[in-house]
């Protein structure tokens, strides 16, 4: 037994301990253990969640990314751009449903622009127009073990 101590310490003498307990205090310090940790996206996953889609008059999703070019990902990020746009326009807080509003039919019209450029690119001219378009926003929360949706309607426009 002690002939294994003896080999383990040996080991150890050769590592560069101080390199290592430097890297454990930093690791400590930012709060990341990798790689001994999980990802925390999934391991500490937010409370609240939203997510937006688009649908027609119909209130059946459309596949954005074949209509305008546009994933439903990237729509989200257009959509809170105008939020803040619309936000400092108005002097209004952003979570206001008059700016929601607003914002939403901003990227509604852009998605028709979006999408009369990429018929326009393909030669397809105005062979697949698009009908009334709606924003819808789910809202998820976590509460006591379960899972809470809430899905709005933001707003509708019709084509210009």
């Amino acid at each position: 037994m002690k002939a294994k101590a003896v080999a383990v310490a040996r080991c150890l003498k050769g590592l560069p301990m101080k390199m290592m307990i430097g890297a454990t205090v930093f690791s400590i310090m930012v709060d990341e253990f990798y790689p001994f940790s999980s990802f925390g996206m999934y391991a500490k996953p937010h409370v609240e969640s939203v997510y937006v889609y688009v649908t027609g008059a119909d209130d059946e999703p459309l596949k954005l990314r074949r209509l305008c070019g546009l994933s439903v990902a990237r729509l989200k990020k257009v959509y809170k751009s105008h939020i803040r746009v619309v936000g400092a326009e108005l002097g209004m807080r952003s979570r206001s449903p008059e700016v929601k509003r607003i914002a939403a039919e901003r990227a509604l019209n852009q998605l028709y622009e979006m999408h009369r450029e990429l018929q326009l690119r393909n030669g397809l001219g105005d062979a697949l127009e698009l009908g009334d378009l709606k924003l819808w926003s789910v809202d998820l929360k976590l509460r006591k073990g379960s899972i809470l949706r809430k899905t709005t309607l933001i707003a509708e426009v019709s084509p210009p």
